[in-house]
């Protein structure tokens, strides 16, 4: 396809609404340098959008490619964790599927307040790991270390 304002093309190196090649790959570069020039004003239009009603479900719901309706319905079906008064406001995935923030939808777990679903990850998603904290925090090292120095006196 040849450019339909070559006038255009020829002073700015593109032609705002020129779908000719030229004109996307110019208009693609320009947007490339503009948003590596200007970091803090993409990041504070990312903010911003994300900050309007109904975005941020269609962003999550983006993130982790599932429909908004399915990302809501998790929102609203409680919590995964017993006794959590939070609200669940986090999705929980699996890592070793997808690693990263992205994720493919087939890995998604269900939903969780924010402080579960970090904690779930600082323990790599291992059960196993989780058992062994909660089995410290039913007995401390320093409880069985000073009951066993107790029965020696």
């Amino acid at each position: 396809m040849t450019c339909l304002y070559p006038q255009f093309a020829a002073r700015t190196g593109y032609k705002k609404g020129c779908r000719c090649g030229r004109c996307v790959a110019a208009q693609r570069a320009q947007n490339r340098r503009w948003r590596g020039e200007n970091v803090v004003a993409e990041a504070q239009r990312h903010r911003r959008y994300a900050q309007q009603p109904g975005n941020r479900t269609k962003i999550m719901a983006k993130r982790y490619e599932i429909t908004v309706k399915q990302y809501e319905a998790l929102l609203a079906g409680g919590r995964a964790i017993a006794g959590c008064q939070r609200p669940a406001e986090s999705i929980d995935h699996d890592y070793s599927c997808c690693p990263g923030k992205k994720a493919c939808g087939r890995c998604v777990r269900g939903a969780l307040c924010g402080p579960h679903n970090r904690g779930l990850g600082c323990f790599d998603d291992s059960a196993t790991a989780l058992r062994a904290a909660a089995d410290y925090l039913e007995t401390p090292l320093a409880v069985a270390i000073t009951a066993a120095e107790t029965e020696e006196s």
